[in-house]
């Protein structure tokens, strides 16, 4: 909930005066129109302190003032690119860059930077590079690394398709990659 009106210091005068003259606290509040709540924690403070003053926080106080704070607010939205040392230089007290944001009202105010590093992580750049495939040079052999796989699919692509009344055998001995099907329905190279 938000802090509500505070009230004068003659209203607050008024309030001890007729407490001190024998009134309760329901009727001074009928009499002055407050709550009763308000009547009996002025009351207490003047009992505690024999002040009816706003006493101050505890702690150090606040390094920038409210001013500072909205001059500071005025020249981030004006420019999203200030730096924290300009910041400082704005505010014109012995203000360290790091309480800048410490403070209350500049929490969530953070100058709009560039990046400074890749869009793509590193993990996301290692996954976006391939391997380059070793092109062979043209006169030389083929090297391990160029020859495809022997696999099942690649072996019985040599074979011929059996007919209904057919059937199917198998070679004993499969043949290298790349080396020309036994099977194939023409004139062999031989």
């Amino acid at each position: 909930m938000g802090k509500s009106k505070e009230l004068s210091q003659d209203l607050r005068n008024q309030i001890v005066a007729k407490h001190e003259n024998g009134i309760g606290y329901r009727r001074i509040s009928q009499l002055l129109n407050l709550l009763v709540s308000s009547i009996g924690g002025i009351i207490r403070k003047w009992k505690q302190h024999h002040s009816t003053i706003n006493r101050p926080r505890t702690g150090a106080p606040r390094k920038i003032s409210d001013q500072g704070v909205r001059r500071i607010l005025r020249r981030v939205a004006k420019e999203p690119r200030t730096t924290r040392k300009e910041l400082q230089k704005d505010v014109e007290a012995a203000v360290y860059r790091s309480v800048l944001p410490r403070d209350r009202f500049l929490q969530h105010v953070t100058p709009k930077m560039s990046r400074r590093r890749p869009q793509l992580r590193h993990p996301v750049q290692m996954s976006h590079r391939r391997p380059q495939p070793h092109r062979p040079s043209q006169e030389g052999p083929l090297c391990q690394c160029c020859q495809p796989p022997l696999t099942l699919q690649s072996f019985l692509g040599h074979l011929p398709v059996p007919r209904h009344d057919q059937r199917l055998q198998l070679p004993e001995e499969l043949p290298e990659p790349g080396a020309p099907s036994p099977y194939a329905e023409g004139p062999s190279e031989a």
